[in-house]
């Protein structure tokens, strides 16, 4: 607030601005200190007060409210779980209403002593903030959920704390963080992020200035990178967890790898394996992202593009009445 108030006042921010900064700042407080009056038992009594007062039914408007089913409406957090399910649609389109709804359903879940689940929102609302460059911010988040959580959000904190080391351009941080996030993860067996993590590693050894200063560096940066691609890739085709918007995420690294490593026809092969996952997802947007960022790559020929184009005419009728999302692996 007194950040705000200092602020000329020509360009004071908004009540609604001011409102959610406070909301996101009592959200990190009560993260790290979980001995507060609000939350010393996993059922609040129904006298105590809220730090969100009315902020989750303002948060949805009247007409969403009523369209609630009533078994729902009754349930304690029944406001909660719509303003998760509603913050989670809005993180494309509006990431910033996004993150307000998603902080207000935080708060909802800790008022009632659904912990994991505000932990969960929570590692969400990091990553928003790092789609916002706010890696400072985000960095908070990730470090209160890492305090007082366990388990897989362990994991999920030491992989949102990773990518705010990249944001901030600290590598050497950010593979000791991976580093550590993977560990975790095959101890507690929680395999669905072992490829995500591994190949964020790769990414993340690829940018590293060091890497990138002479010949051999950069030979030696590359040749590690390419054996972590290949391992998230092998473990994204495991038959027990095959996810294949992760492989075309994947194959996509590799095309742009072997390509800036001068192996044209080993990145052509990489982008033919890519479109041809692409079009098994069934999913339009996702074949048709991949496609632009073929183009982009210009590794293929004019031939190439064009019979990838008709395949994506094909597609089309297929998806005229489906909604999909962006391939999102974070």
């Amino acid at each position: 607030m007194r950040e705000c108030w200092n602020i000329n006042p020509v360009h004071r921010p908004r009540a609604d601005e001011v409102e959610q900064r406070l909301r996101e700042a009592i959200l990190l407080e009560h993260s790290q200190q979980f001995g507060g009056p609000m939350f010393d038992s996993q059922l609040p009594d129904e006298t105590r007060p809220s730090v969100i007062g009315d902020g989750m039914r303002t948060t949805v408007k009247e007409g969403e409210y009523l369209a609630l089913k009533p078994p729902l409406v009754k349930s304690h957090c029944a406001i909660a779980l719509f303003l998760e399910m509603k913050g989670r649609k809005l993180r494309e389109s509006n990431p910033n209403e996004a993150r307000t709804t998603l902080v207000a359903a935080a708060l909802g879940y800790h008022c009632h002593g659904h912990r994991d689940d505000a932990h969960t929102i929570q590692i969400q609302i990091g990553w928003i903030l790092i789609d916002q460059q706010q890696f400072q911010a985000a960095q908070a988040h990730f470090e209160a959920v890492r305090g007082v959580a366990n388990g897989d959000l362990i994991v999920a904190c030491k992989r949102g704390l990773a990518r705010t080391a990249v944001g901030f351009g600290n590598f050497d941080e950010a593979t000791m963080q991976y580093g550590s996030a993977l560990a975790l993860c095959r101890e507690g067996r929680f395999t669905d992020y072992e490829y995500m993590i591994i190949r964020e590693t790769a990414n993340a050894i690829l940018g590293h200035p060091k890497n990138q200063g002479s010949p051999e560096e950069n030979l030696r940066s590359r040749n590690m990178a390419r054996e972590l691609f290949k391992e998230a890739l092998s473990l994204s085709m495991d038959p027990e967890r095959t996810n294949l918007e992760y492989q075309v995420r994947v194959r996509c690294d590799l095309v742009q790898l072997e390509r800036d490593a001068g192996n044209k026809s080993t990145a052509q092969s990489h982008a033919l394996s890519a479109f041809r996952c692409a079009l098994k997802t069934g999913q339009q947007n996702i074949a048709e992202e991949v496609y632009n960022y073929l183009l982009d790559s210009e590794v293929l020929s004019e031939a190439q593009y064009s019979a990838f184009y008709m395949e994506l005419l094909e597609l089309r009728p297929n998806n005229a009445h489906t909604s999909h999302g962006e391939i999102d692996c974070e």
